[in-house]
C-alpha cells in the first residue's frame, strides 16, 4: 500500500480539511452539553438553598412538629434510653412517641428527631403575690448545671400515705416538692435556696402544698431550642389580667418521679415536640415530606398501649414548617417550570442550530462525497463514512462539556446546595447523550446523495407533506394551550406539568409558520415596487430573498423564538417586579409599621411625638374571638383600628378598600374580612362576634400589615369594648412620615422610646428581605441569562444562515463585479436577503412575546416569588423591556456585522473559476 493512502490517513485527511464546520458543531455541541448539565444541578441548588432560607428564617418553635394537652403521660414502662430511675414510669410514653414516629413515613422519620416532652403543672391566679408552676421531664438533669444547692428529691415511695386521703394534714407535715430555678427566676422571685413556700392544691384537695427550692442553675446549652418549647423555665413570665395589669410568675424542675401522684395537682400541661431538621429537607425529598407531615399531623397518634390508667391516650400533632413547606415547595416547583418553559425556546433555536451546523459539514463536504460516489462508492458507504464523523466530532465535545458542566457547577455552587451524584441523577444525562449522538444521525440521514443543484437559488418544489406537518402542529398547539387554561394553575406544589413546557414552545412553532407564509406575500409586493425603482441592487435582492433556500425554518424560528424570550422575559421581569413592591407595601402597610406582642399604653402617642412623624394609626388585636355563623361556631383574629387614622397613614390604597364604612357606632358590628377569612367562616344569614350582632362590610385581600395570618376580621376601635369585653393590647403602630424623613431615623428612635424589643418594618425591608431568597434571585438571573442565550443561538443561526449561503452569493457578487457593479451593491445584496425574514421574525418574535406571559400569569402561580397572596397584575416596565430588547438585539447584531464582513471578502476570479469547473 502506497505511504499515506491507507485507509486511517485517508480518513484523516479527510477530517482535516476545511475543518471550521466541524469545529462550529463540536463547539456548540460542548457548550449545550455543559448548559444541560449545569441547568439541572443549578435548579436543585438552588431548590435546596430556598428551602433551607424558607426553614431557617422561621423559629424551631414554629416548624417543630409539637402537640399540647391538658393531660398527663399514663405512668408506663418501656423500653427507651432513659434513666434507669424514670424508664418503668416514663418509658412507655417515650417508646409509644419513638413508635409514632417510625409509622409516619421513612422522608419524614429523617427528618424529625427524638422527641421531646415537658409536662407543667401549677394553677396560676394573678391576684396571689407568688405564682409559681413547675415542670416534670425525665432528662432535665442533662440540660442544666447547678450553680447552688442540690438537685430535686424524688416523691417518697408512700407519698399518699403522708398526704393524707382522710382529713388533709396541715402543710407543714406533707413532704415538700423540691423545684431548681434559673438563676433569673429565683432572684425575680426573691426565692432563697432552701426556704419552703405553700401553694394551692388541685381542685378538690383542701388547702395548700409546700415547695422548696432545692438549687439554681445555669442551663447547659441557652441556645438549645428545647428552652423555647419548654416555656418560660429560664426566665420569669410576665401575663396580664383583665385590667391589663403586668404580674409575674416563674417554672421550676422538679424529679420526674412526681409523675406517679400529679392527680392532686392541677391544671396539668404536657407539650410534646419532636425536632424538625431543615437541613434533612432537600429538593428532592420536599414533596414527600411535605406529603407525611400532613398526613401525621391530620389525625391523632395513639400513645395508650393498654388500659394502665387516666392519662394521655392519644396526641394530634401540628407544625408551622407546613405552609413554610407548602410555599416553598411551590416556589421550587414554580422556578422549574418557568425554566423549563423560558429553557423550551433556547432548546428549540438550538436543535435548528445544530442542524444548521450539519449542514454546513454537509456542504463542506458534499465534494468530496461526490468523488467517492463517483469512484463507486455506495450511499451506505457515505452514511456510514459521515456518520463516524459526526461521532468523531460530537463524542469528544460531549464529554468535554459534561466535565465543564461538573466543573463549573462544583465552583459556583457549592455554596447554594448540594450537588448530585451524576450516579445518582442519570437523567442528567440524557441530554448530552442525544447531543453525542444527533450530529451523526443527521449526517447520516443527509449524506446518501451528495449531488446538488446547479442553481442554489432556484426554486424548488414544494412538498405535499408541509402542509400536513403545518396543520398538525397549528392542532396541537391550539389542543395544548385550550388544555393548559382549562387546567389553571391548580396545586402549586403538584409536579411540573409538560404541557407548561410544550404549549408555549408550540405556539412559537405556529407563529414561525404563519411568518414564512406571510413574509413572502409582503417582500412579493415590495418587489414590485423595487422592480421599477432605479437601480437593480433592490430588484436582486429581493428576488434573492424569495428564492434563496437557505431562508428557511431555522433562522426564522431562531428569530422569533429568540426576541419573543426577551420580550417575555421583559414582561415578566416587570411583573415581578411590580408584584414585589405591591406586596412590600401590603406588607409594610405604611411608610414605617412597628410590631411587638403588646405596646404599652400611650405607646403611640409617643410615636405621634418623634420628629418625621405624620400621622399614626395603631391597630389592636383579640387573638381568639367567637365567631357565631349560623349557630357554628369559629374562633378568629379580630383586629380594631381607627379608619380614619388608617386612611390619613395610608392614603387612597389602604388595607380598607374604598366605599367600605367600619366606624358608623351602629349595630351590627361591620367588618371587613379577608378572601380567606370569608372561605373558612363562610358568613351566612346569622353571623355574630363576641356575642354582638355583625354584617360583612366588605372583603380584601389575604395580605395585611397587621398580622403574617390570611384570614383575619377588621373592624373599629369603637366596637373593642363590646366585642372582647376589655381593651385589646396594640400590636401594631402604623406611620406615615414628613416628606424627606429618613425611616430608619425614626425607627431607631421609635426603639429608643419604646423598646428594643419592637419591630421595624418599611416597604424597602420587605422588598429586600423577598428578593434575597435564592429562588426569586434565581429566577432574575434565569430569565437573563435566557435572553443571552437566546441571543447568542439567533446570532449563531444568521452566521449559519449566512455561510450556507456564500456559495451561491458568492456567484452572484462575482458576476455582478465582472459586470461593472459597485462594491456597495454586494453590501446592499447581502443586507436584501437578511432584513426581510428578520424583520418579519421580529415583528412575529415582538408580538407574541407580549401575549405569552398573559397565557402563563394564568397558568403559572408567581405568589410564592412576590410573597403576596394575590397573583402579580401583567406589567410592562419600559426601562427593563428596553434593556432586554436592546441587549438581544446587539448580540444579534454584532455577530450578524462579523458574519458580513467575513462574507464579503472574495475574489471574483476564485469564484468565476470555481462556477466554470463546475
Amino acid at each position: 500500500m502506497i505511504r499515506g493512502l491507507s485507509t486511517p490517513a485517508l480518513f484523516g485527511r479527510h477530517l482535516r480539511t476545511a475543518p471550521g464546520a466541524s469545529l462550529a458543531v463540536a463547539l456548540l455541541v460542548l457548550v449545550l452539553s455543559a448548559l444541560a448539565v449545569l441547568a439541572p444541578l443549578a435548579i436543585t441548588a438552588v431548590s435546596d438553598a430556598g428551602l433551607r432560607y424558607r426553614l431557617d428564617g422561621v423559629s424551631p418553635l414554629v416548624r417543630d412538629v409539637d402537640s399540647s394537652v391538658a393531660q398527663a403521660p399514663q405512668v408506663m414502662p418501656g423500653a427507651s434510653d432513659l434513666p434507669e430511675a424514670t424508664v418503668l414510669v416514663w418509658g412507655g410514653f417515650e417508646a409509644a412517641l419513638l413508635k409514632a414516629r417510625t409509622d409516619a413515613g421513612t422522608p419524614l422519620t429523617g427528618v424529625l428527631g427524638d422527641p421531646s416532652y415537658v409536662v407543667r403543672m401549677g394553677r396560676i391566679e394573678p391576684w396571689r403575690s407568688f405564682n409559681l408552676s413547675w415542670a416534670l421531664d425525665p432528662r432535665f438533669a442533662d440540660r442544666i448545671e447547678l450553680v447552688d444547692g442540690s438537685m430535686p428529691a424524688a416523691p417518697p415511695e408512700d407519698w399518699w400515705e403522708q398526704f393524707g386521703h382522710g382529713p388533709q394534714k396541715p402543710v407543714a407535715e406533707r413532704p415538700p416538692i423540691e423545684v431548681v430555678l434559673s438563676e433569673e427566676s429565683a432572684a425575680d422571685m426573691e426565692w432563697p435556696v432552701g426556704e419552703t413556700r405553700p401553694y394551692p392544691l388541685a381542685q378538690g384537695f383542701e388547702g395548700d402544698y409546700p415547695y422548696r427550692l432545692s438549687g439554681v442553675y445555669q442551663p447547659v446549652h441557652p441556645d438549645d431550642p428545647y428552652w423555647l418549647h419548654a416555656g418560660d423555665v429560664l426566665a420569669p413570665a410576665v401575663r396580664y389580667d383583665g385590667e391589663n395589669q403586668a404580674y409575674v410568675y416563674a417554672t421550676g424542675f422538679a424529679d420526674p418521679g412526681w409523675l406517679t401522684v400529679l392527680q392532686a395537682f392541677d391544671p396539668v400541661q404536657t407539650t410534646v415536640w419532636y425536632p424538625f431538621d431543615p437541613g434533612a429537607v432537600t429538593a428532592q425529598n420536599a414533596g414527600d415530606v411535605l406529603a407525611d407531615l400532613r398526613g401525621f399531623t391530620s389525625v391523632s397518634q395513639p400513645i395508650t398501649r393498654g388500659d394502665t390508667g387516666i392519662g394521655i391516650t392519644g396526641l394530634t400533632f401540628r407544625s408551622g414548617a407546613i405552609p413554610v413547606l407548602e410555599r416553598a415547595v411551590a416556589e421550587g416547583r414554580v422556578l422549574v417550570a418557568l425554566v423549563a418553559m423560558l429553557a423550551a425556546g433556547p432548546v428549540g433555536v438550538a436543535a435548528a442550530v445544530l442542524v444548521l451546523g450539519g449542514r454546513m459539514m454537509l456542504e463542506r463536504r458534499r465534494s468530496a462525497l461526490a468523488l467517492l460516489s463517483a469512484r463507486g462508492a455506495g450511499s451506505s458507504e457515505l452514511r456510514l463514512l459521515m456518520g463516524i464523523e459526526g461521532l468523531i466530532v460530537a463524542a469528544p465535545a460531549v464529554a468535554a462539556g459534561v466535565a465543564l458542566g461538573y466543573a463549573v457547577a462544583a465552583a459556583t455552587l457549592s455554596d447554594v446546595g448540594a450537588m448530585p451524584n451524576p450516579l445518582q441523577a442519570p437523567a442528567i444525562l440524557l441530554i448530552p447523550a442525544l447531543l453525542g449522538i444527533a450530529p451523526s444521525a443527521l449526517l447520516a440521514v443527509s449524506s446518501g446523495s451528495p449531488r446538488r443543484a446547479e442553481r442554489a437559488d432556484a426554486p424548488t418544489r414544494r412538498s405535499a407533506w408541509r402542509p400536513v406537518l403545518e396543520w398538525t402542529v397549528v392542532g396541537l398547539a391550539a389542543v395544548a394551550t385550550t388544555v393548559l387554561v382549562l387546567r389553571g394553575m391548580g396545586d402549586p406544589t403538584a409536579p411540573l406539568d409538560p404541557l407548561v413546557v410544550v404549549a408555549p414552545l408550540l405556539l412559537a412553532f405556529v407563529v414561525c409558520i404563519v411568518t414564512l407564509h406571510a413574509y413572502p406575500v409582503l417582500l412579493r409586493a415590495l418587489q414590485s415596487r423595487v422592480q421599477r425603482a432605479v437601480g437593480f441592487t433592490g430588484f436582486v435582492g429581493a428576488a434573492r430573498a424569495l428564492r434563496d433556500p437557505s431562508t428557511g425554518v431555522a433562522p426564522v424560528l431562531a428569530l422569533i423564538v429568540g426576541i419573543s424570550i426577551s420580550v417575555s422575559s421583559g414582561v415578566m421581569l416587570s411583573t415581578l417586579e411590580a408584584g414585589i413592591a405591591r406586596s412590600s407595601q401590603l406588607q409594610a402597610g405604611a411608610d414605617l409599621q412597628l410590631q411587638t406582642g403588646r405596646f404599652e399604653e400611650g405607646a403611640a402617642d409617643v410615636v405621634a411625638g418623634l420628629d418625621g412623624v405624620a400621622a399614626v394609626a395603631a391597630v389592636a388585636e383579640a387573638r381568639s374571638i367567637e365567631v357565631l355563623v349560623d349557630s357554628a361556631r369559629r374562633l378568629a383574629p379580630v383586629y380594631f383600628v381607627d379608619q380614619q387614622s388608617l386612611a390619613a397613614v395610608q392614603g387612597r390604597d389602604g388595607t380598607v378598600p374604598e366605599g367600605v364604612s367600619l366606624a358608623d357606632g351602629s349595630e351590627p358590628i361591620p367588618l371587613l374580612l379577608s378572601e380567606r377569612a370569608v372561605e373558612v367562616l363562610e358568613p351566612g344569614s346569622e353571623l355574630s362576634v363576641g356575642g354582638e350582632p355583625a354584617e360583612v362590610a366588605g372583603t380584601a385581600g389575604d395580605t395585611a400589615p397587621f398580622t403574617s395570618l390570611s384570614a383575619w376580621l377588621l373592624t373599629a376601635d369603637a366596637y373593642m369594648e363590646a366585642v372582647n369585653g376589655r381593651p385589646a393590647p396594640v400590636v401594631s403602630i402604623l406611620v406615615r412620615l414628613d416628606a424627606g424623613a429618613d425611616p430608619t431615623a425614626v425607627a431607631i428612635a421609635a426603639q429608643e422610646s419604646l423598646g428594643d424589643n419592637v419591630r421595624t418594618l418599611t416597604p424597602a425591608s420587605v422588598r429586600s428581605s423577598i428578593e434575597q431568597g435564592p429562588a426569586a434571585s434565581a429566577l432574575r438571573v434565569t430569565l437573563i441569562a435566557c435572553i443571552a442565550l437566546a441571543a447568542l443561538l439567533c446570532a449563531i443561526a444568521v452566521v449559519m444562515t449566512l455561510v450556507l449561503g456564500t456559495g451561491s452569493r458568492s456567484r452572484i457578487l462575482a458576476l455582478l463585479q465582472t459586470l461593472g457593479a459597485p462594491p456597495r451593491s454586494g453590501s446592499a445584496i447581502i443586507a436584501w436577503e437578511l432584513w426581510p425574514a428578520c424583520a418579519a421574525a421580529i415583528i412575529a418574535g415582538t408580538l407574541y412575546g407580549f401575549a405569552l406571559p398573559a397565557l402563563l400569569l394564568q397558568v403559572v402561580d408567581l405568589r410564592p416569588f412576590t410573597g403576596d397572596s394575590a397573583q402579580p397584575a401583567y406589567a410592562v416596565d419600559p426601562l427593563i423591556l428596553l434593556a432586554a430588547i436592546g441587549g438581544f438585539l446587539v448580540v444579534t447584531a454584532v455577530f450578524t456585522l462579523i458574519a458580513l464582513t467575513i462574507s464579503r471578502r472574495v475574489r471574483a476570479a476564485s469564484i468565476l473559476r470555481t462556477v466554470e469547473d463546475s
